[in-house]
């Protein structure tokens, strides 16, 4: 089993639930831990410590965290993670210098926590422990994109699904090809070929990856995604990069509306009538209903 957490400033929490799939090994060096005392002793907290005494303190900013336990089936896993950062001081730091087992734990933006129950391990733990500085993907401008940015536009495609976009999204989470997703929407009555599928994917992948589409010809395509999140709640940081984007995308392709985006469908055939053009407002420039608030 595995859980993730990450941490933002923003308006809107979230949870997703999928089958855990196996991933490459951390890149950054792995301590082991081996306990077999109680979780609510302060041994437990002690056996920990020693293990990651050596340890290098990680520089100020966000830190990446990840937790690997291996216990036995009396073990119960819950009561373990909590104790466990207890005593990691010696990588995330110590609040204050005299104050044992309260770490800078508010700098953990992403957690990940993973358990294995082993057989013959009776009351025996072992924590295998990966900690980093937290990954950030650079702007040109020189922000940040965040993971959590990324998280949240998923997310709102996922909950979401009535564009092409989204139903690419998840065709691409479900290891489809560009053939199998064209097959699907034919038999879902929105033909598409597949080279087109094709050119959804990369437009999705561009979009969670924080690139813009190289061809000003492709601009309307991805503004399309940006617009969609529009119709839908989202976090401050996240409307900031849905302009920032979309401001980009419209230098490059000045017809591009700066609205949400309307009735859409996956295929090029067998869509209904096309929604009422939006009116946008002359004084606040925006779609809304009635006299400007």
């Amino acid at each position: 089993m595995s859980v993730w957490c990450t941490k933002q400033h923003t308006e809107r929490s979230f949870v997703r639930i999928e089958a855990a799939c196996e991933k490459a090994p951390p890149s950054t060096d792995v301590l082991m831990a081996k306990t077999t005392a109680s979780a609510s002793s302060a041994a437990y907290k002690e056996q920990i410590y020693a293990a990651v005494a050596g340890a290098e303190e990680l520089p100020d900013g966000p830190v990446r965290l990840e937790l690997s336990f291996a216990v036995g089936p009396g073990r119960n896993w819950l009561n373990l993670w909590k104790q466990t950062i207890d005593s990691l001081d010696p990588i995330l730091g110590r609040t204050c210098p005299d104050r044992p087992w309260h770490p800078r734990d508010d700098r953990i933006t992403e957690l990940g926590m993973h358990v294995t129950v082993c057989g013959d391990a009776g009351n025996d733990v072992t924590v295998a422990i990966t900690a980093s500085q937290a990954p950030q993907v650079e702007h040109t401008s020189g922000d940040c994109f965040s993971s959590s940015i990324r998280a949240e536009i998923e997310q709102i495609l996922i909950d979401h699904p009535r564009t092409r976009y989204a139903k690419v999204l998840l065709g691409m989470r479900r290891g489809l090809t560009d053939a199998e997703m064209a097959d699907e929407a034919v038999k879902a009555g929105e033909p598409i070929n597949a080279e087109s599928v094709g050119d959804v994917r990369r437009v999705v992948r561009l979009s969670l990856d924080d690139q813009l589409v190289p061809a000003a010809s492709d601009a309307a395509g991805q503004a399309g995604l940006y617009r969609e999140l529009l119709n839908y709640p989202r976090s401050p940081g996240l409307t900031q990069h849905i302009n920032t984007k979309l401001a980009k995308l419209r230098a490059r392709d000045p017809k591009i509306p700066l609205t949400p985006l309307g009735h859409v469908h996956l295929g090029a055939t067998g869509a209904s009538k096309p929604a009422k053009p939006e009116s946008v407002c002359p004084d606040c420039f925006m779609v809304h209903a009635g006299e400007c608030p």
